[in-house]
């Protein structure tokens, strides 16, 4: 069982590619805002159809990293009721990286991801480090 809590305001529609080779045990938590409150149909049609558990988080405070904030708060709780738990932010925020590390370091699954794919962060900046070297001390 995978969980995937997706910052729906960062990377929206393009973070839920893969919803539809999600399982039954998946569970997929989209955090969204009012600025990123909207799905194209064809999207909803396959969140409908997809076999994964989905539940939505509206954010309503409007100050900055609320979502951020929230998230990463829910994310303690999943852990706290699963340790064992394999959990995916799917985010292109770089400040998750924290919240990955802390609990990574206490031997919880915890990993970074563009989209419900369980596309790496890590592995997609590394190639982009090998295939432009100039730039690579510019990411992070």
């Amino acid at each position: 069982m995978a969980t995937f809590l997706v910052d729906y305001e960062n990377v929206n529609a393009a973070g839920l590619q893969g919803i539809d080779q999600l399982i039954s045990d998946d569970l997929v938590l989209l955090f969204y805002t009012e600025k990123a409150s909207t799905l194209p149909i064809a999207l909803h049609k396959k969140i409908g159809a997809s076999k994964a558990t989905t539940d939505y988080f509206e954010v309503g405070s409007g100050a900055k990293n609320s979502l951020d904030f929230q998230l990463a708060s829910y994310l303690g709780y999943l852990v706290s009721q699963n340790p064992k738990g394999e959990y995916y932010i799917v985010s292109r925020d770089t400040g998750f990286r924290a919240v990955k590390d802390f609990w990574v370091k206490r031997g919880i699954k915890v990993d970074l991801a563009m989209n419900l794919l369980k596309h790496s962060t890590a592995i997609i900046e590394a190639k982009l480090k090998e295939l432009i070297p100039q730039y690579a001390d510019d990411i992070p």
